[in-house]
C-alpha cells in the first residue's frame, strides 16, 4: 500500500524563521530536528526572483503567457517530476544564479561548515514551480507571479495567439519506440490540453499520495550535505504546497532496523510503504514566508506536495540550493563542474559529487511538447553562463578566480 494521507490529517510546523548569522541556532536545529528555517533574502527580492522565474519559463515557450492560465498546459509547460524541473538548462539559468548568489544564503551555509563564503561550491540543481491561477479573478494576481525590479520591465498582458510552434517546440520528441511508448503512457494519464494545476496526480479526493525519501545512501549514515529549498513564495496557508519533512529522521540508522529487510538501497533511498518509520502520522509540511531558506540534513526523510488549487492553495515557486565546502571536492570533480556550467547543464543536489541530468529518459513524461536537447543546444550556441565574470559566481562553481 503506498505512503497517504487525508489532507485533513496532514500536519505543518511554522517555525519562526532564524537570522543568516545565528549559526549556533541554525546548527542545533539542524541536529536536533533534522531541519532549520532561515530568511536569507527579503520578501521584495524573492518577489523579483519569481518573476524572472516567469520570464524564464516564457522564454521556453511563446505560447505559455503567465497571465492566462488557460495557457498553461501540460503541452506549453517544460517536463517537470512532482513540480520539480530537472532540466532545460534551469541549472545555469540567470534567476537561479542570482538566488545562488544572495549573501544571506552564502553566510548561512558557510556558518554552518565553518569557511569563509568564499570556499563554497554550490549544486547545480534547478527549481520547481506549481502554478496555480488566482480563483478571485479573471486573470492572476501580481502576488502569485511576483514583481519585477523596475515596473519599466513588466509584460504587457496579452493572449498568445500564435499557432506556430516555437522554435524550441519539436514536432516529434524521440523515435525511439521505447520513448514513445512511455510518451503515450505520460499523455495518456496527463492529456496535453490540461491545465497543469490540475494535471498533479498527488492529490486525489482529497488524499495526498506521498513519496518519502532521502537523497543519501542509507548505509551513509554521517551528515553528507545540508540541501535547501528557497521559497520565492509564501506558502503559509494550510492549503498551499510546500515541503514535506520527516523531522528527526535523520537520526535513523536504517541498517539496524527491521524496515531494512524491505529496503533497495540507493543513493535515492525511497522508504517502502510496508516500513514502521515514517509512516504518513509523521510528517509534516514546513511553512515558511518568502524569502526563507528551509534547510534539512540530507539523511532527512522528505517529499513535497502540491497545493490545493480547489481550495485556495496558492503558486508554489522554489529554488533549490546546496551549499558544501570546495575542499570537499576532488581537483577532477570540480573540472567537471565548470564543463558542467560552460554546457548548462543541471545536476543532482550536491555539489561535491556532481551527477549531471540527462537531457532525456525518465525526466521527460508529462507531454510537455518543448525540446530539452533543442533548448540546451540553442544555449551552448548563442549563450553565455550567467555570471560568467562574477567573482562570487565563478568561485561557486568551482574555478579558481
Amino acid at each position: 500500500m503506498a505512503h497517504s494521507i487525508a489532507l485533513s490529517e496532514l500536519q505543518s510546523l511554522t517555525p519562526t524563521p532564524l537570522h543568516p548569522t545565528d549559526t549556533d541556532a541554525i546548527i542545533q536545529s539542524l541536529q536536533s530536528e533534522g531541519y532549520a528555517v532561515v530568511q536569507v533574502m527579503s520578501p521584495e527580492t524573492a518577489s523579483e526572483r519569481l518573476f524572472e522565474f516567469w520570464d524564464w519559463l516564457e522564454g521556453l515557450n511563446p505560447a505559455l503567457n503567465r497571465h492566462y492560465p488557460s495557457t498553461w498546459t501540460a503541452a506549453n509547460w517544460p517536463d517537470q517530476i512532482k513540480g520539480i524541473l530537472k532540466n532545460y538548462g534551469i541549472g545555469q539559468a540567470g534567476f537561479v544564479w542570482k538566488c545562488r548568489a544572495e549573501e544571506g544564503i552564502r553566510k548561512c551555509f558557510a556558518g554552518i561548515w565553518g569557511v569563509p563564503e568564499d570556499d563554497l561550491i554550490v549544486s547545480f540543481d534547478g527549481a520547481g514551480m506549481y502554478p496555480v491561477p488566482d480563483t478571485n479573478s479573471i486573470g492572476v494576481s501580481a502576488g502569485l507571479l511576483g514583481e519585477p525590479a523596475s515596473a519599466t520591465t513588466t509584460k504587457e498582458a496579452q493572449p498568445t495567439e500564435t499557432k506556430e510552434a516555437p522554435k524550441l517546440v519539436a514536432a516529434e520528441k524521440s523515435k525511439s519506440r521505447r520513448a514513445a511508448k512511455r510518451k503515450a503512457a505520460s499523455q495518456s494519464s496527463t492529456p496535453t490540453s490540461t491545465l497543469l494545476h490540475q494535471s498533479t496526480s498527488l492529490i486525489n479526493d482529497n488524499v495526498l499520495t506521498l513519496w518519502p525519501h532521502r537523497d543519501q545512501h542509507p548505509t551513509h549514515n554521517t551528515l553528507d550535505c545540508v540541501q535547501g529549498v528557497l521559497h520565492l513564495a509564501s506558502n503559509l496557508n494550510d492549503t498551499d504546497g510546500g515541503l514535506i519533512l520527516y523531522p528527526r529522521s535523520h537520526l535513523l540508522n536504517w541498517p539496524s532496523l527491521p524496515d531494512y529487510s524491505l529496503c533497495k538501497p540507493s543513493e535515492f533511498f525511497r522508504i517502502p510503504p510496508k516500513a514502521k518509520h515514517c509512516q504518513p502520522s509523521e510528517a509534516r509540511v514546513i511553512r515558511a514566508p518568502a524569502g526563507c531558506i528551509c534547510l534539512w540534513d540530507s539523511r532527512t526523510v522528505h517529499c513535497n506536495r502540491p497545493p490545493q488549487a480547489s481550495e485556495g492553495g496558492s503558486t508554489r515557486a522554489v529554488v533549490y540550493i546546496c551549499m558544501t565546502p570546495r575542499k570537499f571536492a576532488s581537483e577532477d570533480m570540480l573540472r567537471k563542474r565548470v564543463e558542467c556550467y560552460k554546457k548548462f547543464g543541471t545536476g543532482n543536489h550536491c555539489p561535491h559529487r556532481l551527477s549531471v541530468n540527462p537531457v532525456g529518459g525518465w525526466m521527460f513524461r508529462s507531454g510537455s511538447s518543448i525540446d530539452a536537447k533543442l533548448v540546451q543546444e540553442k544555449l551552448k550556441r548563442e549563450a553565455n553562463p550567467a555570471g560568467k565574470d562574477d567573482r562570487i559566481v565563478r568561485r561557486l562553481v568551482g574555478f579558481e578566480a
